[in-house]
């Protein structure tokens, strides 16, 4: 299952420091060495977000070095942005119990609705992922009412991408009737979402439906002409 992690989208949460100036002067270093691991907190979780950018990635060593930083930020300062991340990168490890921790950690400590809401995106992709591979279906049906919930939540931005996930769901359990109309209403919402289009083109390859298919190949290889998955795809609807 492809998960739509955000990891980059944590970057623009990083909430400001504000500066207390009028102290008690009892209280004085304690403040300053408080707003000291604070910034030195954001500075390796930027260490983080930096790592993330390595396209290398060889054995997830930028993965593993980002969770380096985080878990150095973590120990200066607890926010909900670095227990989020540090979720997310455990999922992508493959430590998928304990970053369903770190999620729920995370959802306790914000405020931010629009942070909660990425957060309950990645937990929902997180349970969903250990729900198909344990085959425990209240995992599942759990991870597709946050989706749903989320769909209609103003203060979450990518509403296409929760019907995206939904549309994942219903495909493991070969409803692909409801895949497509989730994906459709995706697409109807981001008519430019490269991943709905070539998953949609799947599903509708999965129905024989190979003019519909086609045409969302199409869509995919106007939006990105080297998409190798799309040209694939392609070439086997020509051979029918």
């Amino acid at each position: 299952m492809n998960i739509n992690l955000n990891i980059k989208r944590f970057k623009t949460l990083i909430n400001i420091v504000h500066l207390m100036f009028f102290l008690n002067i009892l209280f004085f270093l304690p403040s300053c060495n408080k707003q000291k691991n604070n910034k030195l907190a954001q500075n390796y979780y930027k260490m983080a977000l930096v790592e993330l950018q390595d396209q290398r990635d060889l054995n997830n060593y930028s993965y593993k070095k980002a969770l380096e930083y985080v878990n150095l930020a973590l120990n200066l300062n607890t926010t909900p942005e670095y227990l989020a991340l540090k979720a997310t990168l455990l999922l992508e490890l493959a430590d998928e119990n304990v970053a369903l921790e770190f999620f729920d950690a995370a959802l306790i400590n914000t405020k931010d609705n629009k942070l909660k809401c990425e957060i309950l995106n990645n937990k929902a992709c997180l349970q969903a992922q250990i729900g198909m591979l344990s085959k425990n279906e209240n995992l599942i049906n759990s991870s597709i009412l946050i989706w749903q919930d989320l769909t209609k939540n103003k203060d979450y931005l990518t509403p296409e991408v929760a019907l995206y996930n939904i549309s994942k769901v219903n495909a493991y359990n070969n409803n692909y009737i409801n895949a497509k109309q989730n994906l459709e209403h995706a697409i109807k919402l981001a008519p430019n979402y490269l991943d709905a289009h070539y998953y949609l083109a799947l599903i509708n390859y999965n129905l024989s439906d190979f003019n519909a298919a086609k045409r969302e190949i199409d869509s995919v290889l106007f939006l990105y002409p080297e998409h190798k998955n799309a040209l694939q795809l392609k070439s086997l609807i020509q051979k029918i």
